[in-house]
């Protein structure tokens, strides 16, 4: 687990010698982040994946989705027994056959809580 400004996640990625993620989790609140930040951010979390891994966001809007056009498949479920009801959004770079995803929600829930 890295804990650290999302921003420097490819230098944290390369100190430590790991190549890409399967999955990136993040509660970073995008809605408030300006344009071009968010997309920089948008574009190295994708950048870190692996073909065919995930980011997971919990959000309190769901507009994210219109900006992560880079993503290949995003799902979205809206948490009402969250306080405050929470977006859960899993955004899925293409796993590099043709740009095809294996993607469903409850996937990868059940796979985020093996790990």
């Amino acid at each position: 687990m890295i804990n650290d400004n999302a921003a420097h996640l490819p230098l944290e990625l390369q100190r430590r010698d790991i190549p890409s993620c399967d999955y990136i989790v993040s509660g970073i609140p995008f809605s408030i982040l300006q344009i071009d930040k968010k997309r920089e951010l948008l574009q190295k979390t994708h950048d870190a994946l692996t073909p065919g891994g995930r980011f997971i966001i919990y959000q309190v809007t769901n507009e994210l989705k219109q900006h992560a056009k880079i993503f290949e498949h995003a799902e979205s479920e809206y948490f009402l027994q969250n306080i405050p009801p929470m977006f859960i959004t899993v955004f899925e770079r293409a796993n590099g056959q043709n740009g095809e995803t294996q993607f469903s929600l409850q996937e990868s829930r059940a796979s985020a809580n093996e790990a």
